[in-house]
């Protein structure tokens, strides 16, 4: 079912300049489009360099469009497209695996119901439509299409004949084959998906919400359902995964965890902003998540290195649409354009701090004095592996200070030199095999 607006704002009224604005985290780049306010409905981006963004109508007119615009150098450019002769579908969202290959799921906005998947193999030069024979009922509605790679991928919709109407390929879908109805439990009365409401784990796990507060959980790529704990919600609006047991989901202000894979879920008792357009899971950091917003008195974009429950602002007042991060210097989040070569999107500017310290190994970590004017002792009476590796980053994520040395074991002591830096708030990221400890300092 169709999410209102992916929960942004339409930006009339807020003027060019709001749709421009970067800031010291997020650099703004060209999407391309020759239409003004095009706003980023979903953004995928499957490698270091290449990634994908479908668009919306952000001028406030609600007009349909079937606008993407993709990079292949890691934002540099972006060249846009449009999908051929389908003047009354809209996008739900898009999934890729590289710069040549991408799916988008689609939902006939005139009727309101009914889906179609449309794939390109040559970078968005041709669309072929997949599954045509799917998502045709009076009650279909097709939310979500994922590939997990090539081959492998799967889609969501609302339920038709008592049971959601789910599909799974394993020929880059070619071919589309429905998940029984025994495989997938039983929907309450009037319960519906959300587009683009879904996150996975690897190549197997997947998770998607509704509209009534439940979310279904899939092992096998799929293939067969579960629901998971009560959430108390009344609804998901989003959600995310870091690992195979925790997660994060949302529903306005409140925000929820889970530790086990969503056997329970938990309130989180939160501090800081948590805007509510887009949340995402950071890969290759333990735990850092990040959201963004693009509503009228609540734009910006947060992020929380300890699984949701501090948040730090980027910024606050400029619109960020949707997100997406490869890794922890890999990172795009939509905005609106001015026209086809002013703003639209916006780079990530720096480098996520990995995530929250392994809270055993932190008490074999001390560093000292602190605050302190720039020689810091770190004293590790515990090492694990054959090295030791420190890092400082300042606020914007940025690495100021590295250090390595080779251990065989036992604890490890050293002195930093950090005078040079200016004075102010850093992190201090100490990894020893698979273990890692994050501190703040301060040099005054």
């Amino acid at each position: 079912m169709k999410k209102s607006v992916l929960t942004f704002c339409a930006i009339a009224g807020l003027g060019l300049e709001a749709m421009a604005q970067g800031s010291a985290f997020w650099t703004p780049q060209a999407t391309g489009f020759a239409t003004p306010s095009r706003g980023i409905r979903d953004i995928v981006a499957p490698t270091a360099n290449d990634a994908w963004a479908i668009a919306y109508d952000g001028s406030g007119a609600a007009a349909r469009t079937q606008d993407y615009t993709r990079t292949t150098n890691g934002g540099t450019t972006w060249t846009p497209g449009t999908l051929p002769n389908i003047p009354a579908w809209a996008f739900s969202n898009i999934s890729a695996i590289d710069g040549s290959k991408a799916w988008v799921a689609m939902y006939n906005d005139a009727t309101g119901n009914s889906g179609r998947v449309y794939h390109t193999a040559d970078g968005g030069t041709t669309w072929t439509q997949q599954a045509a024979t799917t998502y045709t009922n009076a009650d279909a509605f097709l939310n979500i299409v994922h590939m997990f790679d090539a081959n492998n991928g799967w889609l969501q919709g609302d339920p038709v004949n008592g049971y959601f109407e789910m599909y799974t390929t394993t020929d880059g879908g070619t071919t589309w084959t429905r998940v029984p109805q025994a495989n997938i439990p039983a929907p309450v009365a009037g319960e519906y998906g959300l587009v683009d409401l879904y996150a996975t784990v690897g190549n197997n796990i997947i998770y998607f919400g509704t509209n009534k507060g439940r979310i279904f959980k899939s092992v096998d790529a799929g293939l067969t359902w579960t629901v998971t704990g009560p959430t108390g919600l009344t609804a998901i609006e989003d959600m995310a995964f870091s690992d195979d047991n925790n997660g994060l989901a949302m529903q306005g202000s409140d925000l929820i965890r889970t530790t086990n894979g969503g056997t329970s879920w938990s309130l989180v008792p939160y501090i800081g902003t948590v805007y509510s357009s887009d949340l995402v899971y950071v890969p290759n950091t333990v735990s850092t998540y990040v959201t963004t917003g693009a509503a009228t008195g609540f734009s910006g974009s947060s992020y929380s290195q300890d699984g949701g429950l501090n948040w730090v602002d980027y910024d606050n007042g400029a619109q960020r649409t949707a997100v997406d991060f490869f890794d922890r210097t890999t990172g795009y989040a939509g905005g609106f354009n001015q026209d086809a070569t002013t703003g639209g999107i916006f780079k990530f500017t720096g480098t996520v701090v990995s995530g929250i310290s392994n809270k055993e190994f932190s008490k074999h970590l001390n560093v000292f004095p602190n605050p302190s004017n720039g020689f810091i002792n770190v004293e590790l009476g515990k090492t694990n592996g054959n090295s030791v590796s420190i890092e400082v980053l300042d606020v914007l994520g940025r690495s100021v200070f590295t250090k390595k040395a080779n251990v065989n074991g036992g604890a490890y002591n050293t002195q930093l030199e950090l005078n040079h830096l200016t004075k102010g708030v850093y992190m201090l990221q100490v990894q020893t095999g698979e273990n890692i400890s994050i501190r703040k300092i301060v040099i005054e």
